[in-house]
């Protein structure tokens, strides 16, 4: 019986102790649910997400002259908005060429891609700008 006690007992504390890890973990932002057609990269969370049925949006396809793309192609129909938080310690560039392969894979074609800020604006990556009515680019509303 000591042994059992004592197992149990050693459970418990490794529980306790991992309990604030996973408490520190990013959750996924209710009611958010990965794209149908490609997956998140591993331990990442869903910390934005927004749908629409019907929009329009602009997908930049050149560098950037004056903080306008040289040339870009106008799109309608579903938008799917989702912002991942990924795991620490993994680069922006080792998350984007796991898109990029992953897509590429899946049979998709890179219309444009830009890197080392030659061109392409400052901030984060941005792959699209909405242009209904909302701002879906820094939305913080969930």
């Amino acid at each position: 019986m000591k042994t059992l006690a004592g197992r149990i007992l050693i459970a418990c504390l490794l529980v306790g102790l991992c309990a604030p890890f996973a408490s520190a973990q990013c959750q996924d932002t209710e009611g958010s649910k990965d794209h149908p057609l490609i997956s998140r990269y591993p331990g990442s969370c869903i910390t934005h997400y927004r749908t629409a049925e019907f929009d329009e949006m602009t997908l930049p396809l050149g560098k950037l002259k004056n903080s306008v793309p040289e040339k870009v192609k106008n799109l309608e129909g579903k938008i799917t908005f989702i912002d991942y938080e990924t795991p620490a310690g993994r680069s922006e560039l080792e998350v984007y060429r796991n898109y990029e392969t992953a897509l590429k894979n899946a049979g998709f074609e890179i219309l444009f891609s830009c890197a080392h800020n030659d061109g392409c604006g400052d901030g984060d990556p941005m792959i699209w700008r909405a242009q209904g009515g909302e701002n879906w680019e820094n939305d913080n509303q969930r």
